[in-house]
């Protein structure tokens, strides 16, 4: 959801007008108007306030989680990745590199990880050439 459809959606579910959502936040109501229109924004001092008094989550009013309070994401579903303790933050990085790699480059990754196969290989390789 954009900005303008999540605010509209506040409004209405707290039954306030764009007037009393202004006085509560402190701004004034030509721009509650404007932020419904889409031609402006809030900024960060006015998202945080509007959060705080709204008792509504700064990453809803940003359309980064729905009203329950679950992510919501913009990244296509092939590039999603759990992080876990498993790999580090750069290893996370790499796997999303990867995947949106066209296919013919990715075979050309994969050929590059076989001739280094191992660390002990990558080493060994490096050695030699000093």
């Amino acid at each position: 959801m954009t900005f303008p459809e999540i605010l509209q959606e506040i409004l209405k579910y707290e039954n306030c007008t764009q007037t009393d959502l202004a006085k509560i936040i402190n701004v004034k109501p030509s721009q509650i108007s404007e932020w419904l229109k889409g031609k402006a924004n809030p900024g960060y001092e006015t998202l945080k306030n509007m959060s705080l008094a709204l008792n509504i989550s700064t990453d809803y009013l940003l359309g980064l989680e729905d009203d329950f309070g679950a992510r919501i994401s913009t990244v296509p579903a092939e590039h999603l990745v759990p992080f876990d303790k498993e790999y580090s933050a750069d290893e996370h990085n790499l796997i999303i590199q990867y995947r949106r790699l066209p296919e013919a480059l990715k075979e050309l990754v994969r050929q590059q990880l076989d001739v280094y196969s191992s660390p002990e290989d990558l080493l060994n390789k490096s050695h030699k050439k000093a």
